[in-house]
Protein backbone atom coordinates (compact mmCIF):
# COMPACT_ATOMS: atom_id res chain seq x y z
CA UNK A 1 0.00 0.00 0.00
CA UNK A 2 1.48 3.73 -1.22
CA UNK A 3 1.69 6.81 0.94
CA UNK A 4 -1.74 8.44 0.40
CA UNK A 5 0.36 11.85 -0.46
CA UNK A 6 2.07 10.17 -3.36
CA UNK A 7 -0.60 10.12 -5.64
CA UNK A 8 2.08 9.12 -8.66
CA UNK A 9 4.48 6.37 -6.94
CA UNK A 10 7.28 6.88 -9.57
CA UNK A 11 8.00 10.25 -8.49
CA UNK A 12 9.42 8.63 -5.55
CA UNK A 13 11.41 5.70 -7.67
CA UNK A 14 12.54 7.88 -10.56
CA UNK A 15 14.48 9.83 -8.09
CA UNK A 16 16.07 7.12 -5.51
CA UNK A 17 19.08 7.19 -7.12
CA UNK A 18 19.30 10.42 -5.08
CA UNK A 19 18.23 9.54 -2.00
CA UNK A 20 20.34 10.74 1.08
CA UNK A 21 20.05 8.95 4.07
CA UNK A 22 21.28 10.27 7.78
CA UNK A 23 21.37 7.82 11.26
CA UNK A 24 19.82 10.22 13.40
CA UNK A 25 16.75 11.24 15.07
CA UNK A 26 15.23 14.31 14.54
CA UNK A 27 14.23 17.16 16.92
CA UNK A 28 13.59 20.33 17.73
CA UNK A 29 17.28 20.49 19.35
CA UNK A 30 20.31 18.03 19.47
CA UNK A 31 19.54 17.66 23.57
CA UNK A 32 18.18 13.99 24.63
CA UNK A 33 14.73 14.30 26.00
CA UNK A 34 14.96 12.82 29.81
CA UNK A 35 12.21 10.29 28.99
CA UNK A 36 13.29 7.18 30.42
CA UNK A 37 10.69 4.23 29.95
CA UNK A 38 8.26 3.15 32.60
CA UNK A 39 9.22 -0.43 34.19
CA UNK A 40 5.70 -1.25 34.14
CA UNK A 41 4.12 -0.47 30.86
CA UNK A 42 0.44 -0.24 30.84
CA UNK A 43 -2.49 -0.08 28.07
CA UNK A 44 -1.68 -0.60 24.87
CA UNK A 45 2.04 0.20 25.17
CA UNK A 46 2.17 -3.05 27.43
CA UNK A 47 1.17 -4.55 23.92
CA UNK A 48 3.11 -2.62 21.36
CA UNK A 49 6.54 -2.61 23.26
CA UNK A 50 6.22 -5.92 25.30
CA UNK A 51 9.87 -6.99 24.25
CA UNK A 52 11.10 -4.29 23.11
CA UNK A 53 15.07 -3.44 22.54
CA UNK A 54 16.01 -0.09 23.87
CA UNK A 55 18.83 2.02 22.21
CA UNK A 56 20.41 5.25 21.96
CA UNK A 57 20.27 7.21 19.18
CA UNK A 58 22.42 10.51 18.30
CA UNK A 59 19.18 13.36 18.28
CA UNK A 60 19.51 16.52 15.56
CA UNK A 61 17.63 19.49 14.41
CA UNK A 62 16.73 19.26 10.75
CA UNK A 63 18.66 22.24 10.01
CA UNK A 64 21.88 20.86 11.20
CA UNK A 65 21.29 17.76 8.92
CA UNK A 66 20.67 20.17 6.47
CA UNK A 67 23.96 22.28 6.71
CA UNK A 68 25.95 19.29 6.28
CA UNK A 69 24.30 18.91 3.01
CA UNK A 70 24.67 22.30 0.78
CA UNK A 71 24.23 20.39 -2.57
CA UNK A 72 20.51 21.04 -0.95
CA UNK A 73 19.27 23.59 -2.46
CA UNK A 74 15.75 23.22 -3.07
CA UNK A 75 13.21 20.41 -1.29
CA UNK A 76 10.41 19.57 -2.94
CA UNK A 77 8.68 17.44 -0.65
CA UNK A 78 9.56 16.68 3.06
CA UNK A 79 7.52 13.98 4.14
CA UNK A 80 7.24 14.18 8.48
CA UNK A 81 6.32 10.58 10.05
CA UNK A 82 7.42 10.93 13.44
CA UNK A 83 5.06 9.42 15.53
CA UNK A 84 3.75 12.54 17.29
CA UNK A 85 6.88 14.65 17.21
CA UNK A 86 5.92 16.60 14.13
CA UNK A 87 5.83 20.10 15.57
CA UNK A 88 9.52 19.43 17.47
CA UNK A 89 10.86 18.18 14.02
CA UNK A 90 9.41 21.09 12.23
CA UNK A 91 10.56 23.64 15.10
CA UNK A 92 13.94 22.49 14.11
CA UNK A 93 13.85 24.11 10.90
CA UNK A 94 15.79 27.06 10.53
CA UNK A 95 14.24 30.39 8.33
CA UNK A 96 16.97 30.08 6.00
CA UNK A 97 15.96 26.07 5.29
CA UNK A 98 12.09 26.69 5.53
CA UNK A 99 12.95 28.88 2.06
CA UNK A 100 14.29 25.64 0.31
CA UNK A 101 11.37 23.75 1.05
CA UNK A 102 8.25 23.39 -1.22
CA UNK A 103 6.15 20.65 0.17
CA UNK A 104 5.27 19.20 3.62
CA UNK A 105 3.51 16.35 4.49
CA UNK A 106 2.39 14.98 7.90
CA UNK A 107 -0.01 13.54 10.04
CA UNK A 108 -1.18 14.54 13.37
CA UNK A 109 -3.60 13.10 15.99
CA UNK A 110 -6.22 15.21 17.87
CA UNK A 111 -5.07 13.92 21.61
CA UNK A 112 -1.49 14.88 20.60
CA UNK A 113 -2.85 18.41 21.01
CA UNK A 114 -0.36 20.31 18.71
CA UNK A 115 -2.62 20.34 15.40
CA UNK A 116 -3.32 24.03 15.35
CA UNK A 117 0.10 24.97 16.29
CA UNK A 118 1.64 22.67 13.13
CA UNK A 119 -1.10 24.74 11.01
CA UNK A 120 -0.17 28.14 12.26
CA UNK A 121 3.30 27.41 12.05
CA UNK A 122 3.40 25.96 8.42
CA UNK A 123 0.93 28.96 7.47
CA UNK A 124 3.49 31.56 9.42
CA UNK A 125 6.50 30.08 7.01
CA UNK A 126 4.13 30.55 3.90
CA UNK A 127 2.50 27.52 3.39
CA UNK A 128 -1.36 26.57 1.71
CA UNK A 129 -2.81 24.26 3.95
CA UNK A 130 -4.80 21.22 2.74
CA UNK A 131 -6.30 19.38 6.39
CA UNK A 132 -8.21 16.53 5.96
CA UNK A 133 -9.29 13.64 8.40
CA UNK A 134 -7.73 10.61 8.28
CA UNK A 135 -10.49 7.83 6.73
CA UNK A 136 -9.23 4.71 8.77
CA UNK A 137 -9.65 6.57 11.84
CA UNK A 138 -11.28 9.73 13.70
CA UNK A 139 -9.26 12.13 15.06
CA UNK A 140 -6.39 11.46 13.18
CA UNK A 141 -5.39 14.04 10.37
CA UNK A 142 -3.23 14.25 6.92
CA UNK A 143 -1.90 17.88 6.50
CA UNK A 144 -0.54 18.78 3.44
CA UNK A 145 1.13 21.89 2.92
CA UNK A 146 2.12 23.57 -0.37
CA UNK A 147 3.50 26.88 -1.77
CA UNK A 148 4.80 28.16 -5.13
CA UNK A 149 8.56 29.31 -5.50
Amino acid sequence: MGDPFLRDETLVEEDLDAAVTEQVAINRTDANPANPPSEQPVGISAVLFDGAQEFDVKLERLSDVLSRRPEFSRIDFLKVDVEGAELEVLRGLDDAHWGIVRNVVLETWDASGVRGEIEELLRAKGFTLKCEEAPWSKGFWMISASREG
